[in-house]
């Protein structure tokens, strides 16, 4: 059983048994999350990481490993991509978002999937890996077949680390969701470089479904570049929140969403689109055939962009998430909102609700 392994391994590396550890690989997925209540001054440490490590050598019944927001460090995370090289291969998920991985653990990691046959999520958001890693993890995609979700969000990645990564894309037959965004990139010819390299491999690559550029420092002409390879890419999942697009990107949106009926997601939250960004996306959606997300929070449009673009989700019947707070949305728009939705219960999701005030309706973030 997995407690009497994990007992085992921690007497053998003199570590404290943390009872949470004991009884949480039990249901076959092992789950610590530093952030919450019970652990917020016990968080995992390289020292019992390491005996999880060894129990899990023994015991093979863990599929999934979370352990986010904890304290595991460089030496720790070294430990832990040796052993996804040589004997831990029944883990399917990994998670160790927000440790403090550095770029050691980053070469351990990525040397790891470049053997590993099992792992098919991998998160490593928020750790400073830094962009030594960038082409192991670029030899990592070229070999492994098996990784399907990849989240390297803020991971202090340079421009050589994601060129490496995306040429990788050229040739990777397995990777189906991929995170990159808020890189460490200096100025707008590394940005525009990336970009380039990107757009190539996506025109080659036939399995990523889904690109993740949030924070990434985008303006409109690189994003041109970007929707021309996207056009003919298998992405249908496109977040780009946060870059510095004008409402000049709306156009280019649009033609995105005409030309590719199969695309499911996009979120362009925290740009500056404005009314006449958010008038050209709305032709795009609607009558879009499959589109289920539209992201357009704060993206200073007023109350004639979103009465424009709300119009146009009559004719979208697929749509099951929106998000548009922090834009000007007045009591026209929550009419028209709740006109158009019959007062929201259609969408699975939206950030917005809408109620009765002075004889009006208003909005309130949801």
């Amino acid at each position: 059983m997995w407690s009497e392994a994990y007992r085992s391994a921690c007497a053998e590396v003199s570590a404290d048994v943390r009872e949470d550890v004991s009884s949480s690989g039990a249901t076959g997925e092992l789950m610590i999350r530093g952030n919450s209540f019970e652990n917020f001054k016990n968080r995992v440490s390289d020292t019992d990481l390491q005996a999880m490590v060894t129990a899990l050598r023994m015991y093979p019944g863990i599929s999934a490993v979370y352990l986010p927001y904890n304290n595991i460090s460089d030496e720790g995370g070294v430990l832990l991509g040796k052993a996804l090289g040589h004997q831990l291969d029944g883990i399917i998920t990994l998670d160790v978002q927000h440790n403090s991985l550095g770029a050691e653990a980053g070469e351990a990691i990525a040397q790891g999937l470049q053997r590993n046959n099992s792992l098919c999520h991998v998160t490593l958001a928020g750790n400073p890996l830094g962009g030594r890693c960038g082409a192991t993890f670029g030899k990592a995609l070229r070999q492994n077949t098996s990784l399907s979700v990849l989240n390297l969000f803020n991971t202090d990645l340079d421009m050589p680390a994601l060129v490496q990564i995306c040429r990788s894309l050229e040739v990777n037959k397995g990777l189906s969701s991929l995170n990159i965004g808020r890189p460490l990139l200096h100025g707008v010819d590394e940005v525009e470089s990336v970009v380039n390299h990107l757009s190539i491999a996506l025109q080659r690559n036939s399995t990523l479904e889904e690109l993740h550029m949030a924070y990434f420092g985008l303006v409109d002409d690189y994003l041109q570049t970007l929707v021309q390879a996207l056009c003919g890419s298998a992405v249908t999942t496109l977040c780009i929140k946060g870059n510095k697009l004008s409402q000049d990107a709306g156009q280019l949106l649009a033609r995105l969403l005409d030309r590719r009926h199969d695309f499911r997601s996009l979120d362009v939250s925290c740009n500056r689109l404005c009314d006449g960004g958010a008038e050209a996306i709305a032709k795009g959606v609607a009558y879009h055939p499959q589109l289920e997300l539209l992201g357009a929070a704060s993206c200073t449009i007023g109350e004639r962009g979103l009465l424009v673009l709300v119009e146009s989700l009559k004719s979208c019947a697929t749509l099951r998430r929106l998000t548009i707070w922090g834009n000007d949305v007045t009591p026209a728009v929550a009419s028209a909102l709740s006109a158009t939705f019959f007062d929201l219960c259609e969408l699975d999701h939206i950030d917005v609700g809408v109620a009765e005030q002075d004889g009006q309706l208003v909005a309130y973030r949801a």
